[in-house]
Formats: C-alpha cells, structure tokens, sequence
C-alpha cells in the first residue's frame, strides 16, 4: 500500500514538472497510472506458480494511491498557505 501511494504521489508530481499547459488532471492523470501499474503488476503475478491474481489486491493497491494523493494534495495546500502568509508578514 505505502509503495503505491509513493508511486502516486512521484507520479503526479513528475506530471507536474513534464506537462505544465495540459488539460488533464495530474492527480487523475497520477491516479490512473497507478492503477495500471497495480492492474499489471497483478497480471504478472498470475503467471507465477504460488501466486494469485486478486481484484481485493488492486483495490488496496488503488486505496494505497488513493490516500497517498489525498496527503500530497493536502501537504502541497498547506505549504502554498504557508508561502502566502509569510510573504504577506514581509510586506508589513
């Protein structure tokens, strides 16, 4: 879960950086290559002896992007807020 909600978070935040003028969301843009990742990672997994292939794992995997985009998203608010009012403290 943890190493998705990485692979999330790095992914919306090289989208960010790559495609500035783009009309896609970098969180649902994010999102969906996680999901796809995790979709083939599962994939894989059904072709090795011992292993399966379960649509419960995706899920968590997705849960994992999920809330690792959610803390992200919140993290970048707050510095942004942050930013803001020190800018308006110097002003003063």
């Amino acid at each position: 879960m943890v190493e998705y909600a990485m692979l999330a978070i790095l992914s919306r935040r090289s989208w960010l950086k790559t495609f500035t003028s783009t009309k896609c969301s970098p969180t649902i843009a994010a999102f969906l290559i996680t999901l796809l990742y995790a979709l083939s990672d599962e994939w894989h997994q059904s072709f090795i002896p011992g292993r399966s292939a379960t649509l419960s794992d995706v899920a968590v995997d997705a849960a994992g992007a999920a809330v690792g985009l959610a803390v992200s998203m919140l993290l970048c608010k707050k510095s942004r807020t942050a930013r803001v009012d020190s800018r308006d403290d110097r002003r003063r």
